[in-house]
């Protein structure tokens, strides 16, 4: 985990160039994922603290993931999150971690994390895959596009006359068993 620092922020930015901090665009979302606006107001109030005014922005979906994807200099900070339809961290980190691929929104462009991710996809003996995807854990740590700030839960309820909804960790729910009593 990220350690809580703020007088580190602060000391960061000013040899970065920033000692008084900087504005910048703040997108988040409303309604898209629990409770997102009280989130991005709480990392809004955070970042202040060390000098960063962001101002929050809250586009339509449409308009906020084609300023994140299509002009990236317009949301400089952003709340996004990224399910993996499949189960395999192979999809996810392709889309949303290699250079230059639709869903990089942090425009993040490593050549040793893009070699790994590459290698992981041919990689037959279970244990080595497992070595390698946590050495692209750890590489994306170090490297911080992002900062995972919760795994949300799938919530989801049916009847008690109703039977065969199966719902996977991959925020998949499948109805094709699904039956009423």
């Amino acid at each position: 985990n990220y350690k809580y620092d703020p007088e580190l922020a602060r000391k960061l930015l000013a040899e970065a160039g920033y000692p008084n901090g900087f504005e910048a665009s703040f997108y988040v979302p409303t309604g898209r994922y629990l409770m997102d606006r009280v989130i991005g107001q709480a990392i809004q109030a955070q970042l202040s603290q060390v000098g960063i005014k962001a101002n929050i922005q809250s586009p339509e979906w449409g308009a906020m993931m084609t300023a994140l994807l299509k002009q990236k200099d317009q949301a400089q900070l952003f709340i996004l999150g990224k399910g993996s339809p499949t189960g395999d961290p192979d999809f996810t980190m392709t889309l949303s971690l290699m250079t230059d691929e639709r869903v990089n929104a942090s425009n993040l462009s490593d050549a040793e994390l893009d070699r790994m991710i590459v290698a992981q996809r041919s990689q037959v003996d279970r244990e080595e895959r497992i070595k390698t995807l946590h050495a692209i854990q750890d590489r994306v740590y170090e490297l911080v596009p992002h900062v995972v700030l919760f795994h949300e839960d799938q919530l989801y309820a049916t009847r008690a006359n109703v039977e065969g909804v199966r719902v996977y960790p991959n925020e998949f729910v499948d109805f094709t068993q699904a039956r009423k009593n």
